[in-house]
């Protein structure tokens, strides 16, 4: 990772820091410019994530529900965003998103992000996730690549596909209504995109799945 650069400045939607962010190199694909807040260390769909509960969901709905995340890196911030928020961290936590032992409608708000790339049977942990919610889901994948396509085996960032914005189609067998919003409708002050070298940047995207 390196340091910040001066060419320009931006807000954290979630520490409210202003000035410039560090490049990423965490991808085996493509360094991201611009792409984690030097003060929480949140990314660009961790700050989407941020923008869509406070603008797209209301900020007055979700701090009277209940949250689990699967997914909390850097995730304090949930704490204060919903009533309660359970953080975990998947299978190492003993959470298998494809076999959850936990009530029907058990929280209001569920989310994971960066998972379902990683699951083989990601119908049947789609089916799960869907059973233990009652309101909302939201669980956004990369969707950086020209094309859908499950792999043979894992690549070097440990996904079992490979996914665009198309990927979400199949979220509507298991929600009554999925809304897939894009990083392009935000202020580009949050950034929000992953950028990449000659001008070839990607928005993210995160589908609203209700219940």
């Amino acid at each position: 990772m390196n340091n910040a650069t001066e060419e320009t400045s931006y807000v954290c939607p979630i520490c409210y820091y202003y000035g410039p962010f560090y490049d990423s190199s965490d991808t085996v694909r493509f360094k991201r410019y611009s792409s984690v807040c030097p003060n929480c260390r949140s990314k660009e769909r961790g700050r989407f994530m941020k923008i869509v509960l406070n603008n797209m969901i209301g900020f007055e709905k979700t701090k009277s529900m209940t949250a689990i995340h699967f997914s909390p890196v850097r995730g304090e911030w949930y704490d204060i965003h919903f009533k309660s928020c359970q953080r975990v961290g998947g299978i190492e936590d003993g959470y298998d998103l494809t076999d959850l032992v936990l009530p029907d409608k058990w929280f209001d708000v569920s989310i994971g992000i960066d998972i379902l790339e990683h699951i083989r049977d990601d119908e049947k942990a789609l089916s799960e996730i869907a059973r233990i919610t009652r309101r909302f889901a939201l669980f956004p994948v990369p969707v950086t690549y020209d094309e859908d396509r499950e792999l043979s085996k894992l690549d070097k960032d440990g996904h079992v596909r490979q996914t665009t914005s198309r990927y979400y189609q199949k979220y509507g067998k298991f929600f009554s209504r999925v809304e897939v919003v894009s990083s392009e409708q935000c202020p580009s002050i949050y950034q929000v995109m992953s950028l990449g070298k000659n001008g070839k940047n990607y928005p993210e995207t995160i589908p609203i799945c209700e219940v």
